[in-house]
């Protein structure tokens, strides 16, 4: 076989290889697409699944967080309403012992008009009489903020705080000629208490029921 013989099959082989590298490049570089495409797809789907979980775990702690605050409401409710009940069963029991209040309307003359005796353990502690006060046209009207100050601090000298539960009596006459007026005056009177006391509760002994015909 002579160089040129050689020459010759060398290049037919060169071109065999050429041909394969050709494929094989060719090849490659369809896998490496398929291959990136298939990984930017795993990371999306990575990506896809990170924030779903990211986006559970917030849900999870905000529902966490919220019932931690429903349990510590829960819990302070619980505590309110236990010393209220509390407070409760310390009136009733002062109610049944016959310490308490008990605020009489007693009825004076036309001139005396009337007032308020307070009293507790049967004890007399205070008249609030009623208080008038002359409008700039003549008028005479309740002065109930003056009525009102008085038996604010009467319940507070006596002891009471704004979170006691105070039972009382209120007593009347409604045979009483003036008591329809007064009564009126007195159920203002205790309305403005219990803005500060909002315990304060009163039933009511209208004496002429027990009266005979």
């Amino acid at each position: 076989m002579n160089k040129r013989e050689i020459i010759l099959d060398f290049t037919s082989l060169l071109d065999v290889v050429m041909i394969i590298l050709f494929f094989f490049i060719l090849f490659s570089n369809f896998e490496t697409k398929e291959m990136q495409a298939a990984l930017v797809d795993q990371e999306t789907e990575l990506q896809a699944k990170y924030d779903q979980l990211n986006a559970d775990m917030e849900n999870k702690l905000a529902d966490a967080d919220e019932a931690y605050k429903k349990a510590s409401e829960y819990l302070e409710n619980s505590r309110q309403v236990n010393d209220r009940a509390a407070e409760n069963v310390i009136g009733i029991n002062d109610f049944v012992n016959g310490n308490r209040l008990k605020i009489k309307l007693e009825m004076r003359t036309k001139e005396e008009g009337w007032e308020l005796e307070i009293y507790c353990n049967n004890e007399k502690l205070q008249s609030i009489p009623h208080s008038v006060i002359t409008k700039q046209d003549g008028e005479k009207e309740t002065d109930t903020e003056k009525m009102t100050k008085q038996m604010l601090e009467l319940l507070s000298e006596t002891g009471y705080t704004s979170e006691d539960t105070i039972l009382c009596e209120f007593v009347y006459d409604a045979k009483e000629g003036g008591t329809a007026s007064a009564y009126k005056v007195s159920h203002k009177l205790f309305e403005q208490v219990k803005k500060e006391y909002k315990h304060f509760f009163f039933s009511e002994i209208d004496l002429s029921i027990f009266e005979e015909e």
